[in-house]
């Protein structure tokens, strides 16, 4: 029986293969300094196997360690549920000189570097100010968005990407 997930994924081999959607070039992986923001836990064991895990697949793509970072490892705030104080800690570490792009993500969530800088990163200019993410939206009032309704917000599964220029500037 096929499955829904299924289905989906083979109507994208399909299209690519239709389309003709060329492979990320072999030297797609430097070509964009990119720092990733992992939103972990330091009380949570699990997150810790699941960014060790993460941290090893990042360094097979050729993401050096100096550019992975744990929030359990530079923040006192347990939660870190608010993002744009989270900007403010990212921009004090000092290492805005060395990213060009910061890419925040879950311990569960996987990336796919070479992909993400050839074909999310490539051609946008990091000193503009970029938020790249699958946003939702509440549709009801929420005591998380003050009881503000159409408050839009990243997806934090799936992960998000703030270029420098962005960071720096909300950065308060």
């Amino acid at each position: 029986m096929i499955t829904v997930g299924k289905l989906v994924v083979l109507l994208l081999c399909v299209v690519v293969s239709v389309v003709g959607i060329a492979a990320p070039p072999p030297d797609a992986r430097d070509s964009a300094d990119v720092t990733y923001v992992i939103l972990d836990q330091r009380t949570s064991l699990v997150d810790t196997f699941l960014c060790d895990d993460l941290i090893r697949q990042l360094e097979e793509q050729g993401v050096s360690r100096e550019h992975i970072l744990r929030t359990s490892e530079f923040a006192d705030n347990g939660g870190l549920w608010a993002l744009l104080p989270l900007f403010t800690v990212i921009s004090e570490l000092g290492d805005d000189k060395l990213t060009s792009w910061y890419v925040f993500v879950n311990p569960e969530t996987r990336v796919d570097h070479g992909m993400l800088s050839w074909a999310v990163l490539a051609g946008k200019e990091a000193a503009e100010a970029h938020f790249i993410a699958h946003v939702l939206k509440d549709t009801e009032r929420s005591i998380t968005h003050h009881y503000a309704l159409g408050v839009q917000f990243p997806f934090l599964p799936a992960g998000f990407v703030v270029s420098a220029g962005l960071l720096e500037a909300t950065a308060g």
